[in-house]
């Protein structure tokens, strides 16, 4: 019976040295910003995050101005609108353009930057001879942590 109880007391005294050595371990711990894993986002997640802040007015911006004067588009949405609705030119050749890089913000926190591009070109001559190139999107910046647009880093793009 005393060895039995002993055996018992060996085994109680072994974990609680172990529960006692695993809290003694010193965890570090950032305080600051929590990353977490980076993770690149794909073009389908830039043009949701886009979708999520289509109500968002293009006019306080400075690289929207010419956009908002040009299409009377007024926001994210309407824009993606007019952009979308090139696609269904006939003898049109559409495409999306996607690019993303990474940098820190003053917070020590990574942003993806993005750039997505609505790409067409479409004859303007009917024996295709001739045919014209634009280039529309948005470049934005987005959080690695929260996967949400830094609204401050939005522009409007274009070209051709």
């Amino acid at each position: 019976m005393k060895r039995q109880i002993l055996s018992v007391l060996f085994v109680l005294a072994a974990i609680a040295l172990g529960f006692g050595y695993a809290l003694a371990q010193k965890v570090p711990r950032n305080r600051n910003v929590q990353q977490k894993k980076l993770n690149q986002p794909l073009a389908k997640e830039a043009v949701r995050t886009l979708l999520d802040n289509g109500n968002v007015l293009l006019a306080p911006y400075e690289s929207c101005k010419s956009v908002v004067a040009f299409t009377k588009d007024n926001t994210i949405f309407d824009y993606l609108s007019e952009i979308m609705s090139y696609q269904s030119e006939d003898k049109s050749k559409n495409s999306l353009g996607f690019e993303v890089t990474s940098k820190t913000d003053k917070n020590g926190e990574t942003l993806w930057v993005c750039y997505l591009m609505f790409r067409g070109e479409y004859e303007t001559k009917e024996d295709g001879s001739d045919s014209d190139v634009w280039s529309m999107g948005f470049r934005f910046a987005m959080r690695n942590s929260d996967r949400k647009m830094v609204r401050s880093s939005l522009e409007c793009l274009a070209a051709g």
